[in-house]
């Protein structure tokens, strides 16, 4: 376990502006099946990367064959395995000193391409911090927010997500018994488990994919050719969830990813973000100016630069006349600068909004209208 703790040290000791600054996760998805009698070692290995790494991954689990498939996870499943099992993907990453995406469930090599991967000055940042939850209905609405950090240009077609997961899914119906290989093998961590094993657990098990496999087009409304370092996007999901699935086991993962219809190779998740829903009605509860939607009769197309100094740049459209309101606050909520204040037509705009002088930092800007509020966060560095 020391040698697994090295490579989370190594990631710690890491250092520069975009790290101190921007949110760094890799994400981990594990292919896998109730059928795979290998399938229970993979859980093992995922579960030992997690206690390696932290928050730093986050664990997707992609059910192929059995009553948990969807079919997004069919789609995952048939385009990098060809439907087999066990075997785990990098944030869809191919190395350059590997050939194939995929990965078996050896820990050594997974630790050490994780590292590296964290390592690495991420491309973009995600945030969702816009989150809102009503138990009654059981609906979910995520902001998803993007900051590209680096020249994008030879990307194709980036895209927002929206993944749902469970963890611990697990019942004595047909279909959900694991099969395990290592019953009878010595010195595996499901040794005497049983083959099959009754009422297994299944770990972060992918409910829903809101952008199906490759994202949702359109999202970022962009070519990757005319984005620039310092220019955010965002896209809002709502959801709702199941009446099968405990609320306390739910997962929510924002991310940005490349869809290459030519070569997977190039499907990259460039990075993501998650949020549990007891994280977001406690954020709802100690935040409640914060957790506010976005309105249906406005859109943000993009707001830039993002480190910013002394100017932003926001662009944005209106889907009907209505007043509306630009403003700046701190992360306590105190207010700082209105630059906007006044009834707004139905089309497109772009305001150029000059920032006040203020310690370098991370700041809100609201837009608002008469019935809702979107905060997004700007990173002011003077």
């Amino acid at each position: 376990m020391k040698y697994y703790y090295s490579f989370l040290l190594l990631f710690c000791c890491y250092s520069n502006v975009y790290a101190q600054t921007y949110n760094r996760k890799v994400v981990l998805e594990n292919i896998t099946g109730a059928w795979c009698g290998l399938c229970p070692e993979g859980n093992h290995t995922s579960r030992l990367l997690q206690e390696s790494f932290g928050a730093n991954i986050i664990p997707i689990g992609i059910h192929i064959e059995d009553p948990m498939t969807i079919p997004t996870t069919d789609t995952v499943g048939e385009y990098y395995t060809g439907g087999g099992a066990n075997a785990f993907l990098l944030d869809r990453y191919l190395f350059p000193d590997q050939q194939f995406v995929p990965f078996t469930f050896e820990v050594t090599p997974l630790s050490e391409k994780i590292a590296e991967r964290l390592a690495t000055p991420p491309i973009c940042s995600v945030h969702l911090n816009h989150v809102t939850y009503d138990p009654l209905s059981r609906q979910v609405t995520i902001g998803v927010n993007a900051t590209f950090l680096q020249d994008v240009s030879n990307y194709q077609d980036l895209r927002f997500n929206l993944y749902i997961t469970e963890d611990s899914v697990h019942s004595t119906a047909m279909g959900y018994s694991q099969t395990n290989f290592f019953n009878m093998a010595p010195g595996y961590f499901y040794t005497g488990a049983g083959n099959p094993i009754i009422n297994y657990p299944h770990r972060h098990v992918l409910r829903a994919a809101l952008g199906n496999a490759w994202g949702t087009t359109s999202s970022i409304n962009s070519l990757p050719k005319d984005i620039v370092a310092g220019t955010s996007f965002a896209h809002t999901y709502t959801y709702t969830l199941s009446e099968t699935w405990d609320i306390d086991q739910i997962n929510i993962i924002g991310l940005v990813q490349n869809y290459n219809a030519d070569d997977f190779r190039y499907s990259e998740i460039l990075n993501a973000d998650d949020i549990t829903i007891a994280e977001i009605l406690a954020t709802m509860e100690a935040n409640p100016m914060q957790t506010a939607i976005t309105p249906a009769n406005l859109q943000i197309e993009k707001i830039y630069p993002n480190p910013a100094q002394h100017q932003l740049v926001l662009q944005l459209l209106q889907k009907e006349n209505t007043p509306t309101q630009i403003a700046l606050y701190d992360l306590a909520g105190k207010h700082l600068k209105t630059f906007y204040s006044e009834p707004l037509d139905k089309g497109k705009h772009q305001f150029q909004l000059q920032l006040p002088t203020l310690p370098t930092g991370m700041y809100n800007l609201r837009i608002q209208t008469p019935t809702h509020s979107q905060y997004y966060n700007i990173y002011i560095a003077q």
